[in-house]
């Protein structure tokens, strides 16, 4: 994605919503999360608690920590969701923060 694209986070927040549970692994594996470690055991866990997207948008910090998540990763994927629910169009800063996408 060039750094010139923009997102409708409604739109984003409805794809998201609209993921089973393989289909929300599969999205956080892809390349827009690259920088948030995510961990086997992560994953078996939204298997086994049969997590889907719509649900995944509900969970907290405290929630992904007990999905085996470290602290770092668990406060970031927290903050992406808050602000996916903020309507940011903003893409870059959520998905790469820290950089500078002009």
């Amino acid at each position: 994605m060039s750094s010139s694209t923009t997102i409708s986070f409604p739109i984003l927040v409805e794809v998201i919503r609209g993921l089973d549970t393989e289909g929300l692994i599969e999205y956080l594996q892809g390349e827009k999360f690259d920088h948030i470690h995510f961990n086997e055991t992560f994953f078996d866990r939204l298997r086994k608690e049969k997590i889907t997207g719509h649900l995944f948008l509900m969970l907290t910090r405290q929630e992904f920590r007990e999905f085996g998540m470290e602290i770092r990763p668990a406060l970031e994927l927290e903050e992406l969701i808050k602000n996916l629910g903020k309507n940011n169009n903003n893409y870059g800063q959520i998905f790469f923060p820290g950089n500078i996408l002009s």
